[in-house]
């Protein structure tokens, strides 16, 4: 009987030692589980971090500038735009090259002087934004209208507006009464009612700069000058520079 009584009293005594060690087991073992899922928590945040911090690194130019990644649809098509803002035309490419500055012009008043001498600087440098700003807003290169932009064209076709513009400027003026004023026009020979009576052997010289002896005679065929004139009023304001009746 007391065999049985020991046996008992060992086996409760070991259920009450199991009963103290298993809480601990579970705590230890809630506590390395935690554990674990702290550290792969930590890890992936690394990761995020790493990634973070590399890939501006990789995609930064060595300059410092950011590069943006390649289209998906294929290489960056580099597209060319032209300007069509007036501005000054290649010394080599100009009409003017070659022709020699016209001088002073006697007579002149000293606005007519400034003006003129302004237009003679920009048109030896074909300085097309130069003369757009000489030119009042109803400037005329043409009959059936424009301004500037034809003279840039039309040099840019090799008709030789600036070295036209220039033998005119070297040429004889007269004026042209108006009803406030008068304007101050090269040639001479554009005010003229009569080819035949007024115009003179050093006129015709100087006509030839910019006219052949053919238009020169189809001029005294028509009884008036119909090529290249320019005129600049009292005031200074360029008017036009255009040809025909």
């Amino acid at each position: 009987m007391n065999n049985v009584d020991d046996r008992l009293h060992a086996a409760a005594e070991e259920t009450r030692q199991l009963a103290r060690r298993l809480p601990i087991a579970i705590f230890v073992e809630r506590t390395e589980t935690r554990h674990n899922g702290i550290l792969i928590l930590a890890s992936a945040f690394a990761v995020v971090i790493v990634l973070f911090g590399l890939v501006p690194l990789l995609m930064s130019d060595p300059r410092g500038s950011i590069t943006t990644s390649p289209s998906p649809s294929g290489p960056v098509e580099t597209v060319t735009t032209i300007s069509t803002t007036m501005g000054t035309a290649p010394r080599d490419e100009c009409s003017s090259q070659g022709v020699a500055s016209p001088g002073e012009a006697d007579g002149l008043p000293a606005k007519v002087a400034g003006t003129r001498n302004a237009i003679i600087i920009a048109a030896a440098a074909c300085d097309f934004e130069a003369l757009e700003n000489l030119a009042i807003a109803s400037f005329t290169t043409s009959y059936g209208g424009g301004g500037v932009e034809n003279l840039m064209l039309w040099e840019s076709q090799g008709e030789h507006p600036m070295s036209t513009l220039l033998h005119l400027l070297d040429m004889r003026y007269a004026t042209v009464p108006l009803d406030d004023g008068e304007i101050y026009v090269w040639p001479a020979a554009a005010t003229y009612e009569s080819w035949y009576d007024t115009v003179t052997e050093e006129e015709l010289d100087e006509l030839s700069t910019i006219h052949s002896e053919a238009e020169l005679d189809e001029f005294a065929t028509a009884g008036a000058y119909l090529g290249w004139r320019t005129g600049i009023d009292e005031e200074g304001n360029w008017m036009y520079f255009v040809a025909g009746d």
